[in-house]
């Protein structure tokens, strides 16, 4: 400032991006007074940092030949980072300083320069741009003229630059600096303005190259084409869709009622969504980049008025990206009729706050997160939902849900919940107390303190799924007694088994459940059941499902477990075992082994275990392809042969690294396994999806 108080007569003037004044602590800077800046009475193009570009504007009569301000370049690294995730800061006091001038070009041209870092610079700048308060949004409304720079990327998308535009709802004219965009051919340049004017129907004039573009010219020079495309056979059509990109196909589905029947269902089949009214999973992982166009479709898909079940998954993103993925599928779920099944799982790792310094927006942020999350879940109760999953916290800071600002959703509709919603009590009581009014019949939970879902849920539950790491046998034993109408329980194997052997006052005691005839636990929690229960504590049960993890530790407790449960009951039960643990050729040997040497306490105990479920690691063979070898199906068939009752057998395929062995690999395994075993059911699946059943 002390240099430009010398240079008063500048006309231009550019302040780089690595220069900035951080206002945020101004004890650390001496005070700037209106007397101390310079007046720059002549200056009529302004590029500085939005931090320099306030403090210019703190005069009374700041900059009054002033005809264009330019901001720095849109940058999501270095130090230029700081005056982008500030900008909401600094963007209403501009904006109102602006509005104040006496010019005669207002409002004022503001530059924004969409930088060379490809298509995740203008997405984020979105992302952060959806979030700002409500105040800097409606100061948009008052940029009516963007001059875009000329380096713009060819890698951004046209619909990531129009819906970056959007921000702008009063936007009139579009320009960009010198020739155009140099990065774009001039071929491209009519098709770019053709999305640009279809997009924001606000915009009346484009510059691009030298050229001046109007939505009349541009528009109806599109729309003077043959319609003999349009009315070629549906299977030529298809032929031609074929051989077509996915981008290209998703812009045939939108230009009439025609190629939308035909090329949208394409798209979505590009995109691995085959039969979307069944099942749609969007994984916004695994498309990243191409997540906007495949919600886009599933919305404006005619042939779609309902989903059964609906699979979102949320990768640990920036925050503004995670409320925007929120926010797309609560427009989807708005649109459709009715939703049966929706699944939502957030991966909380890394999703932080760290853009923002000042703990009023931070708090703000966290509000508007889980505000997306009520939305959504109010949106999917208004479709008669049945079914709800819930895994993980769309933040990884819940406690401003104390607020009594941010009241829990209203959901009234379901009948099965899953939930897996983390450590958190204030998450997991927001979304607890949100689903007391449902008619809640199946509950799947997953918590720590399962006092939570105690003080919501009714006690006429019929269908109980418990798990969760170091919860204490005396707390999920006080659970269980506010449910004596349950049918069917599953106590997960991760459950804590701590509790006191030597003092027996001290051990829960066992709340008898008489309707209960479907019980699934481990076999630490079975044998408590039986060792401390004076009578049958399920008089009712017709299936016991066992979950061990190695039958080499505990082939002698199994067995007698089985013998004492056989003689608690004068009607034959339906045994099933569940193998928690990997296995594969080498375990299989041992265990041959281990429950050979057990003889006939082996013998005795095995014909009445009828139903396996197991998991099959398979391995590299020598050539470095993962397939099935002769010596895995033979000690296969030596151990399946051990149960001699065996009627049902699923066999869960868990590859390696995530890789599974191709399906006629497992389908010829399957076979040979069924040749040795004729009179046994078998099963395989991959990622719970059957490949192979005889």
């Amino acid at each position: 400032m002390q240099m430009l108080r010398n240079l008063t007569k500048l006309t231009s003037l550019t302040i780089g991006p690595n220069m900035f004044v951080c206002l945020k602590y101004p004890r650390i800077f001496p005070p700037f007074s209106a007397c101390f800046l310079p007046a720059f009475r002549n200056l009529v193009k302004l590029s500085a940092p939005v931090s320099y570009v306030r403090l210019f504007l703190m005069r009374r009569d700041p900059l009054p030949a002033l005809r264009q301000l330019k901001l720095p370049p849109i940058d999501t690294a270095g130090a230029a980072t700081y005056h982008h995730k500030n900008l909401h800061l600094h963007l209403p006091h501009i904006i109102n300083q602006l509005r104040g001038l006496n010019h005669s070009v207002y409002p004022l041209p503001v530059t924004f320069c969409l930088g060379r870092k490809g298509e995740a610079s203008p997405a984020k700048h979105i992302d952060m741009s959806l979030a700002l308060d409500p105040k800097v949004a409606d100061n948009l409304r008052e940029i009516t003229h963007l001059v875009l720079s000329d380096e713009f990327d060819s890698r951004i998308h046209p619909p990531s630059l129009c819906r970056w535009l959007r921000l702008f709802p009063a936007l009139q004219q579009i320009s960009w600096d010198n020739s155009g965009p140099a990065s774009v051919a001039t071929k491209d340049v009519p098709n770019l303005v053709r999305e640009i004017f279809r997009a924001c129907p606000t915009v009346e004039t484009i510059f691009a190259q030298g050229v001046r573009y109007t939505p009349i010219e541009i528009i109806e020079e599109s729309n003077n084409v043959s319609t003999a495309f349009v009315d070629l056979p549906a299977e030529v059509l298809l032929l031609i869709f074929a051989f077509l990109h996915r981008d290209e196909l998703f812009s045939l589905s939108i230009l009439c009622r025609r190629f939308h029947f035909l090329a949208l269902p394409l798209f979505l089949e590009r995109n691995f969504i085959e039969n979307p009214s069944e099942m749609t999973n969007i994984n916004f992982a695994a498309i990243l980049g191409s997540e906007a166009s495949i919600l886009c479709a599933l919305t404006i898909a005619l042939f779609l008025p309902s989903i059964k079940r609906l699979v979102c998954l949320f990768p640990a993103t920036h925050i503004h990206q995670r409320v925007d993925s929120i926010r797309r599928v609560t427009r989807l779920v708005r649109r459709l009729e009715t939703i049966d099944n929706i699944s939502l799982e957030f991966i909380s790792d890394r999703c932080r706050l760290r853009d923002f310094g000042d703990s009023y927006s931070e708090e703000r942020l966290w509000q508007a997160c889980f505000s997306a999350l009520r939305d959504l879940l109010e949106a999917v109760d208004s479709k008669s939902c049945t079914s709800l999953t819930i895994i993980g916290s769309p933040a990884m800071v819940a406690s401003t849900l104390t607020a009594p600002s941010l009241p829990p959703p209203t959901m009234s509709s379901l009948t099965t919940i899953s939930l897996n919603v983390g450590c958190s009590a204030a998450y997991s009581s927001w979304i607890l107390s949100g689903l007391k009014d449902s008619p809640v019949a199946s509950l799947k939970l997953t918590v720590t303190e399962v006092e939570l879902a105690a003080a919501n849920f009714p006690t006429s539950l019929t269908t109980l799924s418990l798990a969760g790491t170091y919860t204490p046998r005396a707390k999920v034993m006080k659970y269980l007694a506010r449910h004596p109408h349950l049918k069917t329980l599953n106590l997960a194997g991760n459950l804590s088994q701590y509790f006191s052997e030597a003092a027996p006052d001290a051990v829960p005691a066992v709340q008898p459940l008489l309707q209960l005839h479907d019980l699934t636990a481990s076999l630490s929690y079975i044998s408590y059941f039986f060792l401390y229960a004076h009578d049958p504590p399920f008089p009712a049960l017709k299936h016991l499902t066992i979950l061990v993890d190695n039958l080499c530790n505990v082939g002698w407790a199994l067995s007698s477990l089985i013998e004492r449960v056989r003689e608690c009951y004068p009607h034959p039960l339906t045994f099933a075992l569940e193998i928690t643990d990997l296995w594969n050729g080498r375990f299989l040997s041992d265990s041959v082994g281990f429950l050979t040497s057990m003889g006939g306490k082996w013998t005795h105990a095995a014909r009445h275990i009828a139903c396996l479920k197991c998991a099959m690691h398979f391995d590299l063979d020598s050539d470095g392809r993962m397939g099935v070898d002769s010596d895995l199906v033979q000690i296969s068939l030596s151990w399946l042969g051990l149960f001699r009752g065996l009627r049902d057998v699923k066999i869960e395929s868990l590859g390696r690294r995530g890789v599974h062995p191709p399906v006629a690999e497992l389908v010829k395994f399957g076979n040979l396994i069924g040749e040795g075993l004729p009179s046994v059911h078998i099963a395989i699946q991959v990622d719970q999806r059957t490949v192979f059943e005889r």
